[in-house]
């Protein structure tokens, strides 16, 4: 049994983020739009406005205490993404259903929308490079101490990647628009073959029984060592407070003697999740200070 240390690696990519962002004269501005989030919402909010800012960069937050009408929601958008301090861009979700649809990303630049929502886009979603990277680093070799090689590499370590788990059995549970769906598109796009289950799925144990490896983004207690393979290699994204802690979607004393590797919450997906937004925040603002 390894338990990845997301958290370590995380804080590796991000201090080597700020040295770029000093080295080359980098001014990131990463401004958050925000429709009455809950309590974990406007936690989400926060932590990412601390890694901004440790970064160097600048963070603007625009909330909506009431929902707006879409027409006016949009318009703000497109006002303050296509202002040229504006480098980056999100939209927290969840949104409520009047403002959910795709369309709401037309209005901001390819450019600046740094989660990779967009049909054309130059970034990879950030949970989907935090999934993959404790499988780059437990499965494939090579150095693991400088941030270069830590980072996933959509060219090289994908290659090498799909190689070694072609022939594994893969699950993603959960379809959610911040865990499962993100990554289930990814997967789908890069011809990475996977088994997606979600609540309709009849008698789901029997593909957790057979997986070689797990990523699960529910937000509740679903497995259990009764439903697992031995060596099974097990990716929590899942978030949910139990007994005023944070859980993932299983619990850790009780897989660590079935999983031959697996992250833990917190400090697993979660760090990394944040890490690659800003490197991506990064690399927008490194892209417009080049055009």
């Amino acid at each position: 049994m390894k338990r990845f240390d997301g958290k370590a690696i995380a804080m590796t990519i991000r201090a080597y983020l700020k040295k770029r962002v000093l080295r080359e004269k980098l001014s990131p501005k990463l401004v958050v739009f925000s429709v009455k989030p809950d309590e974990q919402g406007s936690s989400f909010i926060a932590t990412k406005q601390k890694a901004t800012i440790d970064l160097g960069g600048h963070f603007e937050l625009i909330t909506y205490k009431r929902t707006p009408r879409f027409e006016d929601f949009a318009r703000n958008i497109f006002r303050i993404t296509h202002d040229i301090k504006t480098t980056a861009v999100v939209i927290q979700k969840p949104l409520p259903p009047a403002l959910d649809t795709s369309t709401i990303y037309s209005y901001v630049p390819e450019n600046k929308e740094i989660e990779g929502h967009k049909a054309k886009t130059n970034f990879c979603p950030p949970i989907a490079l935090a999934a993959l990277t404790p499988l780059k680093y437990h499965l494939l070799a090579g150095n693991k101490s400088q941030a270069e090689d830590l980072i996933f590499d959509m060219d090289k370590d994908m290659r090498e990647l799909k190689k070694i788990i072609k022939k594994r059995k893969i699950v993603v549970i959960g379809r959610g628009e911040t865990g499962g769906r993100p990554i289930t598109d990814f997967f789908t796009k890069h011809k990475i073959n996977f088994i997606g289950v979600n609540s309709t799925t009849p008698d789901p144990e029997r593909f957790y029984q057979e997986a070689d490896i797990i990523i699960t983004a529910v937000g509740k207690k679903i497995l259990t060592p009764s439903v697992l393979k031995h060596g099974v290699i097990l990716i929590s994204i899942g978030l949910h407070r139990h007994k005023d802690f944070w859980q993932g979607d299983y619990d850790e004393v009780e897989i660590k003697d079935t999983a031959s590797f697996y992250t833990p919450t917190p400090g697993g997906v979660g760090p990394l999740d944040i890490a690659y937004l800003m490197y991506n925040l990064v690399q927008a603002t490194r892209l417009q200070k080049n055009s």
